[in-house]
This record gives C-alpha cells, structure tokens and sequence, in this order.
C-alpha cells in the first residue's frame, strides 16, 4: 500500500526535479513541443503509436491522458527507448501506484522523460530546415492523479507537468496541466478525450498549444478465438487560435492471442505508420514496434513490470476473467449445441420430405390401380406430417372425386335391386346414404319418390301416393313407371271410393 509518506517524497521530487518550472520566458528555445504527444509512450501496443489516447491496458500513457490510470491494484514500472534519427534518443520512464486508506483510493503516476538529440541541422518531421545547427535537451516530467466516479461510470484525471529545454547555451522551462476522461460508452466500447496544455504557455519562442486527443476503442470480435479491438483517434491542435488550428487523425488495431501471450498492433496516422508485437509473462511484458515518417524508420522498445499486487483485487480480477473465460466457452458450447441442433432439425426435415416423397409416389401408383381407398389412407398419413403439403391436398381431392363416384354407383345399384324386391326401407337407407354423397342426384331423388309412392300404397295412402308420383312427374315428365303407377293409383281411389 501507497503510504501518504510516499506520496510527500514523491510531490517534493517532482517540484524540485525541475526549480525553474514557473518560468515561463526564458532565452529564445527552439524545439517543438507538439513533437512530444506525437510520441507512443504506452508500454503495451506499442505498433498503435500515435493512436493511443484510450489504451487503458497500461499506466504509462497517463502522460497523455491522468484518467487512464482508474484501475491500479499493484505497483508498476514502465520504461520505454527510442533511438532518433542522428543518434538522437528518446528516454522515458513512469512509476505508478495509488493512495490507499480506509476511505481514500487515488491512483497516481509519476513520470520522467527526455529527448536527446546530437549537434545537427534543425529541421521539423516534415524535414524543413530552421537554418541552423543545433544540440538539444528537453527533460520532462508529469505527475497525474485521478478519481473514479462510480456512479457514473467515469474516471477523471489531472496531469502537472513541466518542461526543461536547453539547446547549446540558451535553455527554457515551463509548466502546464492537463485534464482527462474515460468511459465506457456502451458494451465493448471505450471514449477517452484529455485537454492537453490547458493553459497556453510560452516556452521561449514557441509555446505549449491547447489540444483536444478524442479517442474511441471497440472490441470488434474475435477471429479464431483471440481478440480484436479497433481504434481511432481524432485530436484539435491550437483550438484558441481558430485560423492556426489544425487537425490530426489516426486509426489503429490490435490482435490478442488466445493461446500464446503475443499479441500484434497497428495503426496508421497523420504522423507515421506502425507495426509492433507485445510479449507478455506473467507480470512482465516486452513490447517492440517500427514506425515510418517523412523522416525515416523509428525503432521503440518498452518493458513494464508490475508488482505489489493486492490480494483482494487480484482475486477480484482473477474472478472477472476467469468469468469471461467460462462466458466465452459457454457461448462457444451454445453456438456448438446451436449448430448441431440446427443440423438435427434439418436432417429430420430431409428425412421427413424423402418419405413424404416417397409415400406420395405409392399413393400415385395406388390411384393408377383404381385402389382409391388405399391411396386416401396413404395420402391422408401425408398430410398428418405436413398438413400444408399442396400436392397431397391435389392427390385427396382427386381420389375423394373418384371415390364418391365409385360410392354413389355402388348405392344407387344396393337401392335398385332392394327396390326391386320390394325392400322399401333398405333401399331408402341406402339411398339416403347417396344423397348424403350427391344431393343433387336426380336418379336418387327420383328412385327414392318410388320408394315412398310403395310405401304409401301399402298404407293405402292413395293420395300422398298421387302427390309423391306427381313429384317424380314434375324431375322426369316422362317417366313411364311413374305414369303407370299413377293410373294405378287412380284406380285404386276409385275402388277404394
């Protein structure tokens, strides 16, 4: 743990690192310091160089924006080199921890870098001459604290930082701050954005420019089960000068492992383009990158150890990912389980239509043997298994055409030979089954008029005969058989008369 003894020594060495910070106009200096946030100072992803205002997987870019520095439950030591064109050099070093007490969790971050460059032409990234020679030395320091507001899913930081240039004899200092946020926007999406040199500040001829970093990093996905997050960077240079403002852009990428501890980035910018790869063990990790301007090629190595971890954080983080962990395998097995049902479910439905294909070939066949009853019973299984079959409600409409053809022949023959024996009411009940087929059938009617007229002149109902017989007379005016049976009837009034 942090003590507040520690935090004194650290705030006393970075006052009295740099005794001039507060002098703001010095003799005429002659370095850019926009320079200094074009470099990549985060010891992870080092291949994202520019792009980096929201990297929150390292504390050592709190020089650009404090509030990335929210998540410190260890120490860490982060220490990055890079060698300049003419045998010039970048150094750069940052400690991080936090203050911790019962009520109290600050994390904080100190900082130490400098830029040497030997005896040379001055000349800018563009490679356009200042006219004369020079050797420079520009130290830095930057101290960032920061606060976590938990309700609202925020951190904010503050950076104080100071300056020391020296070119030949003549030298500079200066000071500044900055302020920084970072949130989650919504699932897998970070937004960071940091007000860099808030303050205007001379610094000898030149002076520290306000500007804005945006940033905002997106977990794509995965691509063979290992991560990838896509960033982008959009920054505003000298927004108090509107006709000196000028625009910057950088978009970036990284690839993380699943398996192995490597992971590889990218990025592309208004300032270079970079690749790297970072190896990671246990709490140590190694990162490399090369970068290409107008100058030339730029190597950068970085090393960051971490350490003093606290045990209940370091349980908590062990459970979180270990919780992403059992997540990703559970979504995995789903997916798997998904799939395979999805295959099942398919391969029914092939099966299901292979011996509904095949039913409705037989019912086919059986219609062309005129075995309309077994072909109903077959299509009829059909649609039990696939109600909406279009095919099979053509095959049944068919055979129920050709079936109750089939049936009112079969029964108007049953009634006519009952009709004949003189079985009234056997050939009514058969006849009543035909109507029930055919309502329309005249010869049924007719027949059926016939069985009644006999019935009724066995119950000697001459007259309800005579209504009955005139019926068939008004189907069939010249039906013979009803004629004669009328005059039968007339005969039978009279007698009976």
């Amino acid at each position: 743990m942090f003590s507040i003894n520690n935090f004194l020594a650290l705030i006393i060495m970075f006052l009295t690192t740099e005794i001039f910070c507060f002098v703001f106009n010095q003799q005429e200096s002659g370095y850019v310091l926009e320079d200094i946030f074009s470099f990549p100072y985060q010891t992870k992803y080092l291949g994202l160089g520019y792009v980096n205002n929201a990297v929150i997987d390292t504390h050592s870019l709190s020089i650009l924006n404090p509030a990335i520095i929210h998540r410190v439950f260890y120490k860490e030591i982060n220490f990055l080199y890079t060698p300049l064109v003419s045998a010039g050099t970048i150094a750069f070093f940052n400690f991080t921890s936090d203050i911790r007490t019962q009520n109290l969790y600050i994390p904080i971050s100190l900082s130490v870098g400098s830029i040497i460059s030997p005896e040379a032409e001055k000349i800018n990234m563009f490679k356009e001459s200042y006219g004369y020679n020079f050797k420079e030395t520009l130290v830095y320091t930057n101290f960032s604290f920061s606060y976590y507001l938990r309700n609202y899913d925020i951190n904010l930081g503050t950076n104080l930082k100071t300056f020391f240039q020296s070119i030949d004899d003549y030298f500079a200092s200066s000071a500044n701050f900055d302020f920084g946020i970072i949130t989650p926007t919504k699932k897998d999406y970070t937004w960071g954005i940091s007000f860099l040199n808030i303050l205007p500040t001379k610094f000898g001829e030149e002076k520290l420019c306000p500007i804005i970093r945006t940033s905002l990093n997106h977990t794509v996905g995965t691509i063979f089960f290992s991560e990838v997050k896509l960033y982008t960077e959009f920054d505003i240079v000298d927004f108090y000068e509107i006709n000196k403002t000028s625009f910057r852009w950088g978009i970036g990428s990284t690839y993380d492992f699943f398996y192995i501890p490597l992971s590889l980035s990218f990025s592309l910018s208004y300032y270079k383009v970079s690749l790297g790869f970072d190896i990671e063990k246990d709490n140590l990790n190694f990162s490399y990158s090369l970068g290409y301007n107008l100058i030339g090629f730029q190597h950068s190595f970085a090393i960051r150890y971490q350490f003093n971890f606290y045990p209940q954080e370091v349980k908590k983080l062990a459970e979180e990912e270990l919780q992403k962990i059992n997540q990703y395998k559970k979504d995995l097995v789903q997916e798997y389980t998904e799939q395979k049902n999805e295959l099942q479910k398919l391969k029914k439905e092939q099966e299901k239509q292979q011996y509904i294909t095949t039913k409705l070939l037989y019912a086919k066949s059986l219609i062309e043997e005129k075995n309309y009853s077994k072909a109903k019973d077959v299509i009829q299984e059909v649609l039990k298994l696939d109600p909406e079959n279009f095919q099979a409600k053509e095959m049944l409409y068919l055979v129920n055409k050709y079936l109750d053809k089939s049936t009112i022949s079969y029964l108007y023959a049953l009634a006519t030979e009952a009709y004949e024996k003189g079985n009234y009411d056997l050939a009514i009940e058969r006849l009543n089954k035909l109507l029930e087929i055919d309502n329309t059938n005249k010869k049924a009617i007719v027949l059926l008029k016939f069985c009644n007229t006999q019935k009724l002149i066995l119950e000697k109902k001459y007259n309800d005969a005579k209504t009955e017989l005139f019926e068939i007379l008004k189907l069939e005016p010249d039906n013979s058989s009803a004629l004669d049976l009328l005059k039968k009837v007339d005969t039978l009034i009279e007698i009976g008369e």
